[in-house]
């Protein structure tokens, strides 16, 4: 067939596929550094070797890993958001029942990025405040916020979206301590 007897001879010191005796001190190493950190791959268990004085081949340390058939998850990314309850959107008659708000952005002139946060009563559509800055951190909304109740009375909820400014805790507690339901749009629906 034209093959070379090496391709087709089981490899010296065991049979083929399987952990050889010359690997068990290498086998016994990984071992433990798995059992110590579980989490690791593979090019960090082969560096952790090498830094430890053993001078072994990646691949050789390869072929050994995959027989020990370690296998790591890939990470999950972790959900910022609580799961949200799925409810239709209302359509409020009355003023001061609900309030909307949400951020926009623009770019000046001279490249510098600015956002405005507009608030809105859904009730007749009027604009009850707007504010702008460079930055909008989750304390400059509570504070315009409370201007606004003060102004307007205390509205039965506000809803808003999944921003990082909205989902803090900072507004979460001001809501409470107002007694204004906090209400979350569904994430991908902008309505």
């Amino acid at each position: 067939m034209g093959l070379a007897r090496g391709s087709y001879a089981p490899p010296p010191g065991g049979s083929r596929g399987g952990i050889q005796p010359a690997d068990a001190e290498l086998v016994t190493r990984l071992r433990a550094l798995v059992k110590r950190h579980g989490g690791w791959g593979f090019w960090k268990y082969y560096y952790r070797q090498r830094k430890l004085g053993v001078v072994v081949n990646h691949k050789r340390l390869w072929r050994i890993d995959q027989l020990l058939r370690r296998q790591v998850g890939k990470r999950r990314k972790k959900n910022r958001l609580p799961e949200r309850v799925k409810r239709p959107l209302q359509v409020p008659t009355p003023p001061n029942v609900c309030w909307s708000f949400d951020f926009r952005s623009d770019a000046l002139t001279d490249g510098r990025r600015f956002r405005t946060l507009n608030v809105v009563e859904d009730g007749n559509r009027a604009v009850l405040g707007i504010e702008v800055d460079f930055s909008l951190p989750a304390a400059r909304v509570v504070a315009l916020l409370t201007i606004l109740v003060s102004r307007h009375g205390t509205p039965a909820r506000i809803r808003v979206d999944n921003g990082p400014e909205l989902i803090s805790q900072v507004l979460q507690t001001w809501c409470q301590a107002q007694g204004i339901e906090l209400q979350w749009i569904q994430p991908a629906s902008p309505t």
